[in-house]
């Protein structure tokens, strides 16, 4: 779940919102309902914390366009939803060499590229 939905995530964990207004408030995976809500539905039930640790999208996008120098002109506010800066990226994983750019942004040869701030790594699904 991305990090800027926490909030949301919160009111429904403690009670304060139904299924269809959390539904309705937070910017739900299309597979929430099969692969989130059980372990969602879970935290809640056995009043477990439940933390979103995504970098939200927007971010994400700046990031692969701009590079990762863009996320220091974030606002306070914005930071406290990506991993601290400065964010060290290695690409020398294998499999992921050549998925740079000449200044060192990440460009994907699809769409599926996906960054995870949270951990400092890069994911790759391929579809």
């Amino acid at each position: 779940m991305k990090r800027d939905n926490q909030g949301q995530l919160n009111q429904y964990l403690e009670g304060k919102f139904d299924a269809k207004t959390f539904k309705d408030s937070a910017r739900l995976w299309n597979n929430y309902a099969t692969d989130y809500k059980p372990l969602v539905d879970f935290a809640k039930d056995k009043k477990v914390k439940f933390i979103a640790t995504n970098i939200p999208r927007r971010y994400a996008s700046q990031t692969a366009k701009e590079g990762l120098q863009s996320l220091n002109a974030l606002s306070d506010k914005e930071k406290t939803y990506i991993a601290q800066l400065p964010i060290k990226v290695t690409l020398d994983t294998p499999g992921y060499q050549g998925n740079e750019s000449d200044d060192g942004r990440p460009c994907g040869r699809n769409k599926s590229d996906e960054f995870h701030f949270s951990t400092g790594y890069k994911r790759r699904y391929h579809g």
